[in-house]
């Protein structure tokens, strides 16, 4: 939609459309990647419904279209970040204790592995397609490096610290240098291409190794 014509929508479509996107767009950040344009559209709807109730119910006190504007977005984030956060699990276990579904609206694996903040990754092995692997066997190490910890994308590259190396004849080889108070961390960028598999260990967020053992 061009700005003009937005611009000549009515406030209350102004208000759902903008309040309902930023609102869906925080919602299921990290989801996006394979979304129907019906998707967008009825999440948009879903959460522009907060934004309009505030907007609604605040109009008649204020002259000035900002502040009922203002609150309408707030009003929409709010409700996000509580779906993202609480709803979507409480629905998604509600779901499944009803003998519903066992569906939790996450369309990949491996969405389901890196966009879940509850858990925390301590150890990332990558295979790689020649037989050889890279192991970062400590990833808290890197929790204050420039990119923490390692990083991934929907596509399935990844990023990491490289702390050990096992060459395609079995040898194992231990990074050195890889933390540097002068020239600052090395990561290993590898693509997905070169990817047989990954290992990952995680704890649930919050929980010490000491309580672990």
């Amino acid at each position: 939609m061009e700005l003009k014509s937005f611009a000549s929508l009515p406030e209350q479509l102004q208000v759902i459309l903008v309040s309902g996107y930023l609102g869906y767009s925080i919602a299921y950040a990290g989801y996006r990647g394979k979304e129907r344009k019906d998707q967008l559209f009825y999440g948009i709807l879903a959460f522009g419904i907060f934004g309009y109730i505030f907007w609604d119910a605040t109009r008649q006190f204020y002259d000035s279209f900002l502040i009922p504007g203002l609150g309408s977005l707030l009003t929409s984030v709010l409700a996000a970040i509580f779906w993202r956060k609480y709803g979507r699990n409480w629905f998604n276990r509600l779901m499944h204790r009803a003998a519903i579904s066992n569906e939790d609206g996450i369309d990949t694996v491996w969405n389901r592995l890196i966009q879940d903040t509850g858990i925390c990754p301590t150890q990332v092995t990558v295979f790689l397609n020649d037989g050889s692997l890279l192991e970062c066997d400590d990833v808290e190490l890197f929790v204050n490096a420039p990119i923490p910890l390692f990083y991934t994308d929907s596509e399935g590259n990844i990023a990491l610290y490289v702390t050990n190396r096992k060459t395609t004849a079995g040898d194992e080889v231990r990074a050195s240098h890889l933390q540097d108070p002068y020239y600052g961390d090395r990561i290993t960028y590898v693509p997905k291409s070169q990817i047989s598999h990954v290992n990952f260990r995680f704890k649930k967020r919050g929980a010490t190794r000491a309580q672990e053992a």
